[in-house]
């Protein structure tokens, strides 16, 4: 549970606050107390691929910490739908793609209020590269 929102920088630039990331085996949240969350559907197949498809280079798979199994809502369930699911926590070492879901944008840390995960861009992969919908 977050006391303060997070802000974390993204590959176009912005500074999402409270992102999430969603694909179609689970999710990616940000918590301003704990490590970011990689959240998996049962049965996982492989872990590692899935974080580095959705997150490339921009997490550590060496840093991966089971947290257990449980009942997750899915992000965007209306009205909420639990579903079985396995989580890992992770250190975060480079810019999130563009999140799915998320409670506003900010180009400057500096106007942020909560936690802020300004992280320097990495060289990218061709397939990692994101262009903004403006400047």
């Amino acid at each position: 549970m977050s006391l303060s929102p997070t802000y974390v920088r993204a590959r176009d630039g912005a500074l999402y606050k409270s992102p999430v990331l969603i694909f179609p085996e689970g999710f990616v949240c940000f918590d301003d107390t704990d490590p970011p969350e990689l959240v998996l559907w049962l049965p996982v197949l492989d872990v590692v691929e899935v974080m580095g498809r959705v997150l490339g280079r921009a997490a550590n798979p060496g840093t991966l910490i089971a947290t257990g199994e449980s009942q997750r809502v899915l992000p965007l369930s209306e009205p909420w739908e639990f579903k079985p699911a396995a989580a890992w926590t992770f250190e975060l070492t480079g810019r999130i793609p563009r999140p799915q879901k998320h409670d506003g944008t900010e180009r400057y840390p500096s106007r942020c209020v909560g936690l802020v995960l300004d992280l320097p861009p990495h060289q990218l992969d061709a397939s990692e590269i994101e262009i903004p919908e403006k400047l």
